[in-house]
């Protein structure tokens, strides 16, 4: 007998699950920007650099260049080479230190090794608008700014009032007595009688 052989396919449907999607959050690439460190500004010897008078009269500054730099007043301005304003700083000179003068050039000023400079200025340099506010203030707190003004703004303003006495542009008794009594000065003597 002879059998045959039959084969039989069966048809399963596939159905496709639908896909899910999976989403993974992007990762967020922060770029940060880094600005160039700015170099501080190396100065030649020879530089010049703005320097303004803080002295009522007149000024002369010898420098160890051999240059001479002749200020005549109050806010005259004069350059003075770089290696002559460093000795000035590296000597702690009273020119700068109990100002005579204020260095003007702000590059100078920022770089690290005149800070300490820049900061003395900051907090204990006034200008002569100061002096002028000072000496419009009521007695009371004339008196008080007496005793917390710095070394170098009380020296100008003793310089101030005696300018402005020879010049018969002063007129405050009281203010000249506070000032005797709290700065030892005499213009109660210089006074006509």
């Amino acid at each position: 007998m002879a059998t045959r052989k039959t084969t039989t396919k069966s048809k399963t449907s596939r159905t496709s699950a639908p896909k899910s999607t999976v989403t993974k959050p992007i990762e967020s690439i922060e770029e940060k920007v880094v600005e160039p460190v700015k170099e501080p500004r190396k100065f030649a010897q020879n530089d010049l650099i703005l320097c303004r008078s803080v002295t009522p009269g007149g000024l002369i500054i010898n420098g160890r260049s051999g240059q001479k730099y002749v200020f005549s007043n109050v806010g005259d301005e004069n350059e003075i080479e770089f290696q002559d304003l460093n000795s000035l700083k590296n000597s702690h000179s009273n020119f700068l230190y109990r100002p005579r003068i204020i260095v003007e050039d702000e590059e100078l000023l920022e770089h690290p090794r005149w800070k300490d400079l820049a900061e003395f200025y900051e907090q204990e340099v006034y200008g002569m608008e100061d002096v002028d506010e000072i000496l419009a203030l009521p007695l009371s707190q004339f008196k008080s700014a007496l005793e917390k003004l710095p070394k170098g703004l009380l020296r100008q303003l003793q310089l101030v009032v005696s300018q402005r006495m020879e010049e018969g542009t002063f007129d405050s008794l009281t203010k000249l007595r506070a000032m005797d009594e709290y700065c030892g000065t005499d213009f109660m003597k210089m006074l006509p009688r």
